[in-house]
């Protein structure tokens, strides 16, 4: 019974105070310090000139990476920086004919997606687009 009490103190003690928690915040990651990636996980507007984004939406063709290293798209030099080595851009279409977004994966191994990966996303992809409009 002196172990209910105490259990039910406990609990009237978390409740009083909201801001004890009982587990830790979980540890940052690397690349929450980055300010590049940050920048690019952003809400800001940027040009899709020079992307691989925007070469998804000018060719309405998915873009495929299998390693950032050799990658021209400063986006990709900044994946590269943070450990990740392959990057599959897949565009969101519109009745076939309008880009309305991309897809943008990345893994840490090279050359990480497979032929039905690929298919897999795009087919997803798909599907967004006939449901957007």
């Amino acid at each position: 019974k002196e172990q209910d009490v105490e259990k039910e103190q406990e609990v009237e003690k978390e409740q009083e105070d909201p801001v004890t928690t009982r587990h830790p915040p979980p540890p940052r990651r690397r690349w929450q310090s980055s300010i590049d990636l940050e920048y690019l996980e952003s809400d800001l507007q940027r040009p899709l000139a020079g992307t691989a984004a925007g070469v998804c939406a000018k060719t309405l063709r998915e873009h495929y990476t299998p390693r950032t290293a050799e990658s021209h798209f400063n986006t990709h030099k900044v994946f590269y920086e943070q450990g990740l080595n392959t990057v599959l851009a897949t565009p969101i279409l519109v009745n076939g004919n309008k880009c309305t977004g991309v897809i943008l994966l990345s893994k840490r191994e090279e050359d990480a997606f497979q032929t039905s990966d690929r298919i897999l996303i795009r087919d997803i992809a798909t599907l967004l687009g006939a449901n957007i409009y």
